[in-house]
């Protein structure tokens, strides 16, 4: 990513099975100025692996 954090307690919790859906979910972002709507399935997507990725 555009940096590099071992926190757990950051924002974007970037557990590395989900490195991928981050990428595409900033890369929609960035080439769409942020558009939501265009980029929400993006995060859905993204949110769907984080949850999947939380280790209860």
């Amino acid at each position: 990513g555009l940096y590099q954090s071992n926190s757990a307690t950051s924002g974007w919790a970037e557990a590395p099975a989900c490195e991928t859906d981050v990428r595409a979910f900033r890369k929609c972002m960035d080439d769409n100025q942020g558009n939501m709507s265009i980029c929400g399935w993006y995060m859905d997507q993204l949110k769907a692996c984080q949850e999947a990725a939380k280790p209860y």
